[in-house]
């Protein structure tokens, strides 16, 4: 009995785990040799996975970019290469010339821009207001005369009282609301409300939000919709 005794906790040693170096055990040693190469093969298939997203999406990248580069020189004027361009004339025939011919490419810029609310300190820093080929750039004055001169013609209106941001007017409320009316028909959106509008993704949905609501005013004035619920917020059109 007492050898069998003394033999016991030899085979129970025997049944201990041997410590690794990094204090793991044989058991979780396996476990890990077992799992790591799973996830490494996941993870080289998802990175093979994303390498090939990036080549396949690359050239689409490539060519939006070019799309949007050849629709911006298809609107830029060849004035623009012209260094007096970006100096305010003194005589009063001229300054009005200047302006309005700056003042329509701003029109073309918006629009291509998709911009309805145009803040003037920012713009000043795109080409072609900002000329780095010719090393001439708009001032902030000019920036504001060439606004000024959109809203003397119904274009525009300044958004805030130091005028560094002009509402853009390259469609008027009427065309908005016929193209809304239209998105509504083909989209089979007889309920709409304004919040819907305003997150609808569209090109008009990032007009300012009372003029949203007045598109809709002028679409139940000519009894194209009607107001449903309280309040002026949804509308029912009528097709």
């Amino acid at each position: 009995m007492a050898v069998k005794g003394r033999k016991q906790p030899e085979k129970e040693k025997k049944r201990e785990p041997k410590i690794h170096a990094n204090n793991g055990s044989v058991s979780e040693m396996q476990d890990r040799g077992k799992t790591e190469p799973v996830m490494d093969t996941q993870l080289t298939a998802l990175e093979r996975d994303l390498e090939r997203l990036k080549i396949e999406l690359r050239p689409v990248e490539v060519e939006k970019k070019s799309v949007k580069v050849a629709r911006l020189q298809d609107i830029l004027p060849s004035w623009v290469e012209k260094p007096w361009m970006y100096v305010t004339p003194t005589d009063p025939d001229q300054l009005q010339n200047w302006g309005s011919t700056w003042g329509d490419f701003l029109l073309e810029f918006v629009e291509f821009k998709a911009v309805h609310i145009l803040n003037l300190l920012e713009a000043r820093k795109e080409f072609p207001f900002s000329n780095r080929l010719i090393k001439k750039k708009l001032s902030m004055d000019q920036m504001q005369l060439v606004g000024q001169n959109l809203i003397d013609r119904d274009f525009g209106a300044w958004w805030d009282e130091r005028k560094t941001r002009l509402r853009i007017y390259w469609k008027v409320l009427e065309e908005w609301s016929e193209i809304i009316y239209e998105w509504a028909l083909q989209t089979g959106r007889e309920l709409v409300s304004l919040f819907e509008l305003a997150n609808a993704c569209e090109i008009w949905s990032s007009l300012p939000q009372e003029e949203l609501q007045e598109i809709l005013r002028r679409l139940v004035t000519r009894n194209l919709a009607k107001w449903v619920g309280k309040g002026e917020i949804t509308v029912l059109f009528h097709f």
